[in-house]
Formats: C-alpha cells, structure tokens, sequence
C-alpha cells in the first residue's frame, strides 16, 4: 500500500476496527479509494449504516472487511439503491437491512446487472420479481450466481428428487440453502428419510415439495422427535411416518409445546391418554393450533351443539376433525340442516352427535342429496333417524334404493344402514340368493364380509364375478321399479 494509504487510515483499521497488518496489506487495491478517510469521517459512515440500516459494530467491522470500497460510496448513492431494490423486489426497509447485513455486495451491484438477474430467474422459474425477492430474503447469494451456476444447481436438484423446474426453485425459495446441497448430499438426506419412515420415493417428493426445511435437519434431531411422538402418543413408528406423510410440519413442533396442547386438550375434553392419542393418530393437524384457538372452538361447538365438555370429548373422539373446522361454517351448516330437513335444533343436535361427519360436509353436497332423497320419497323423520345416508354416494343411491324395494316389496329394509354397501356388493348377494333359492332378510344382505362368508360359504370377491352388474341391469332395475309401483317417480315410501 505504501505512501498511496499512509499510517493513519492503517491505524484507524487496525485500532478501531479489528484488523491485522495482514489484512492491511491484503486489502491495499481495495483501499485505494479510501486512504484519506479520517477517524471522524470512518466513523460518521459507520453511524449512517447504524442509524439506516441497523448494523451493529461487529455488522460494519464485517462489512469493511469483505468490501472495503463501500466505505467510498456516499450515503446518497446508497440511500438510493436501497429505494431500488425494495421497489423492485417489493421487500421492506427491515428486509433490506437483513439483505444488506448478508451480503453487502448487493451494493455494489450496478442497476444494469440487477435488472438482467431479476429477469432471468423471472423467465427461467416463471416468478415474479416479488417471488425472487422472497427468495433474496434468506439467501442473498442468489443475485451473485452466474446464470450457469443456478441452471446446474436445479438441474441437480431435479434429478436427484423427481423434481420439475418450477417444483425445484419453489423449494429453494422456501429455502434457498439448498442450492449450497450436492447431488451426494441431497442422496443422503433423502435415503434417510425413506429408509427411516419407510417412505417411497413419491412420498418423499410430496413431503419435501410441502416442507423443504427437512432436508436442513439433522438425522438425530429428527430419530429423537420421531421417537418424542411415538412414546409420548403411543405410536409405532410406521403409525408416526403416516402422520408425518399427512402434516410434515409435525417434526418442527416443540415438545414442550406438543405436550401443553396434549394437557390443555384431555382437560377441556375430559379425555385420558389413550383417546387423546386416537385423536391425534387420526387428525394430527389439531397440533398446528394454539391453545387459544383450540379453546375458542371448544367453546364455540359446547355452546353450538348445547353440550357438556364429557359430551364433546365423546364426539371428538367419533369425529376428531371437527376440532379443525371453521366455526362460522359449522354456524351455516346446522341451520342448512335445520332449514332443509324442517326441524328445531334439538333434533339437528341429537342428529350430528349420531353422526358428527356430517358436519364435514359441503353446503353444496347437503343440498345435492336432501333433494335427491327426497326424490326417493324418503321423509325428513327417516333422514333424522338415519342421518348417514347424507353420507352416501350420490351417484348410487338411487339404484340401491330400488334394489331393497324391489326385493323385499316393504319397508322392512329400512331398518338397515341399506345405503352404505356398495351397490355392486349388493346386486351380487341378492342374485346369489335368488338363483339359489336361499331364505333372507335385510341383514344378511348388508352383513360384513367376514359373517356372509361364514354363514354361506362363499367370498364376495367370487359372487362378484360372477354376477358383475353392468348397464343393462341397471336399466332392468328401473324398468321393474315403475312397473312394481306404477309410479314414474318416487312417492313417500319411507
């Protein structure tokens, strides 16, 4: 550096700022610029970064050491690359400052190259410049790679997890760490995981695409919260990898935190270990609400359904995945019910506890199939007493109506869950019986697989295929309901 820098800026760098002789001499090109700085002068520029961008000492001692020739930008220059950059990118002031702290090269970046950067990660991943800005947020270094260096990266990232480009970049904007990660690396974390939780390589790919963070945690960290849940819920570990399939956000939650939701819900719910754990085994999503939400809905459905908190823990437990539903559509649902099937609340309320799924119907789907019953000239009273049948696939409920009518001529199959079976099901048994004369009732047309074929000996599977229902049955079926009932339609038949 010589005469051209002299002894004070050298002392001001080595005093004030932490640096060696080596450094010094290191650094001599880039300081060119700078050599008449004055004591006062470093100092002021290190109360403007402070004051507008929020660097601490240490933030600015790192800063002069990377990129010495910021110290020769004047704070206007500077001051208005930031406007550039938040207007571009649309990120805040704070978001800059995050930026600036990381990489304080994104300052001397000129405008031309900054625009050509933005526009090729636009084109190549179909973003906005918004979205790349989301992407800087975490990882700077995006705006230094070469063109060639991030096509390489993705490249790898594709084929090492099936991924497409636009699947790839929205990884790494979820977490652009990834784009440090070698294709061995990548192989690793992923085997891991399938051989961990027995995953296959589409079950992998679904939880990456929803939590990219996995790939950025430890093997240990990750067998101790796998363990954490088996113990603490009684899970298996296969019974674990299903939820982490489900909610990948799951291996991110606190024990701590996990285990105050477990006790605030068995108290409000008056439930012991092992039916909190049922519940959780079948919607682990009730973990990704705070308490507080978790109690506002508890007191929503008690005053709702005009229950105790036993009585709710007993229908959470049938339906837990009511705790996860919104309490204003809950709000709509029950008076739909109410409106469609001309009743009070009591009934609507005593209905849902029989059947609490059905609050997880759509608006839309209850409309749908209280008009289609009613067609069937099924009354509202039967609908209360046999709520699932809202349950039931539209698109066959009709024909399995007419198969119990027309076999047994009465309502005496009504007494029966007649509309849960598959129709198919349903048309072989009742062939079966007929072609061999056999004696029956409702109930054995509608009992488990396990009881018919001990009681006949014979496999459904096997009735099946030999008594396939196809169009021209279906067509029979219809033709010899009108004609049985002399009716084009449906009249009140229960």
């Amino acid at each position: 550096m010589g005469n051209m820098t002299g002894a004070y800026l050298k002392d001001i760098l080595i005093k004030y700022y932490g640096w060696t002789e080596d450094e010094v001499a290191a650094k001599q090109s880039s300081l060119t610029h700078v050599t008449r700085l004055s004591l006062d002068q470093m100092l002021s520029k290190e109360k403007f970064f402070s004051e507008q961008f929020k660097f601490s000492h240490h933030d600015f001692c790192k800063m002069i050491k990377s990129l010495p020739t910021l110290l020769s930008y004047s704070d206007s220059v500077l001051i208005e690359k930031e406007k550039y950059y938040c207007q571009k990118l649309q990120i805040t002031h704070d978001d800059f400052c995050k930026i600036v702290k990381l990489k304080p090269a994104v300052f001397a970046f000129s405008y031309e190259y900054i625009e050509k950067r933005i526009a090729f990660y636009c084109k190549t991943f179909g973003i906005t410049p918004k979205e790349f800005g989301k992407a800087i947020k975490v990882l700077p270094a995006l705006l230094g790679f070469s063109e060639s260096t991030i096509n390489n990266k993705i490249e790898n990232m594709m084929k090492s997890l099936d991924l497409t480009k636009a699947e790839a970049f929205r990884a790494i904007n979820l977490m652009p760490t990834l784009t440090g990660y070698s294709k061995q690396k990548l192989k690793e974390k992923t085997n891991f995981y399938k051989s961990t939780f027995d995953f296959t390589d589409q079950d992998f790919k679904k939880i990456f695409l929803k939590l990219p963070a996995l790939l950025g945690l430890h093997e240990e960290n990750i067998l101790n919260k796998a363990n954490f849940y088996c113990k603490t819920f009684g899970m298996t570990r296969q019974e674990f990898g299903k939820l982490f399939k489900l909610l990948p956000a799951l291996i991110s939650y606190s024990q701590q935190n996990l285990i105050q939701k477990r006790d605030f819900m068995k108290s409000a719910l008056l439930m012991n270990d092992a039916e909190f754990n049922s519940v959780v085994k079948r919607t682990p999503s009730v973990f990704s609400m705070n308490e507080k939400m978790i109690g506002k809905k508890i007191d929503f459905f008690k005053g709702a359904l005009n229950m105790s908190s036993a009585e709710l823990g007993r229908l959470v437990l049938k339906f837990p995945n009511i705790l996860v539903l919104n309490e204003e559509s809950i709000d709509n649902k029950l008076s739909l019910f109410a409106s469609e099937l001309e009743c009070d609340k009591s009934d609507i309320v005593k209905m849902v506890t029989k059947s609490p799924s059905l609050l997880g119907l759509k608006n839309t789907t209850v409309l749908d199939k209280t008009q289609q019953i009613h067609e069937l000239g099924i009354t509202n009273q039967w609908i209360l007493k046999n709520p699932l049948i809202l349950t039931a696939p539209a698109d066959s409920l009709k024909l399995k109506f007419m198969m119990f009518r027309l076999a047994f001529q009465s309502e005496d199959f009504t007494k029966t869950n007649w509309y849960i079976q598959s129709e198919k099901k349903t048309w072989a048994r009742l062939k079966y019986f007929e072609e061999n004369g056999v004696g029956f009732k409702p109930s054995n047309v509608i009992a488990t697989k396990k009881v018919f074929s001990k009681k006949y000996k014979i496999d459904d599977a096997i009735l099946q295929k030999k008594y396939p229902l196809m169009q021209s049955d279906i067509d029979e079926i219809g033709e010899r309901y009108k004609s049985n009932f002399n009716i084009d339609g449906f009249e009140k038949a229960i």
